[in-house]
């Protein structure tokens, strides 16, 4: 048995071993090779166990998730995380990411409308100085010039 490391914290343990078959006659005729992976193996396989594998094969070595040892009866499992944890945890990343994407969308529109509708002659109609209210009334234009303000403090 191996283990294998992948990120920071997590491994993987790898357990290989063949699997040797037999004619009716008691001849070799094949040799299997045979792989468990997962976060924990529980069960044991020992050299001469009988054991029953079934799995799919991937460049001819079987991948199995549990082996059963017919000479002692036990059954030896590979066990890994659960399919439904592994789309949880993508879906909860996936939610993070698309929050931040909204959240900078909102924030770059909420900015572009604001200097879009904002006029380098505009005036602001009141606004608070201290403890004193300022108001601002644009007067008439003479000509082109600046616009005359008239001011009213309270």
């Amino acid at each position: 048995m191996r283990s294998e490391q992948y990120g920071e914290s997590g491994s993987e343990y790898i357990l290989s071993f063949r699997v040797e078959r037999y004619d009716a006659l008691g001849n070799r005729i094949l040799l299997v090779p045979v792989e468990m992976r997962g976060r924990t193996i529980h069960g044991g396989i020992t050299e001469g166990d009988w054991v029953r594998v079934r799995g799919p094969s991937k460049d001819g070595t079987v991948r199995a998730a549990h082996v059963e040892n017919v000479t002692t009866g036990a059954t030896v499992r590979a066990k890994a995380i659960p399919t439904v944890v592994k789309i949880a945890v993508a879906v909860f990343f996936a939610a993070i990411v698309i929050f931040f994407i909204v959240t900078l969308v909102q924030i770059l529109t909420a900015a572009s409308s604001f200097h879009s509708g904002f006029e380098s002659n505009d005036l602001p109609r009141s606004f608070i100085a201290g403890s004193q209210l300022t108001e601002f009334h644009p007067g008439p234009r003479a000509g082109l010039g600046p616009p005359i303000v008239e001011a009213w403090f309270l």
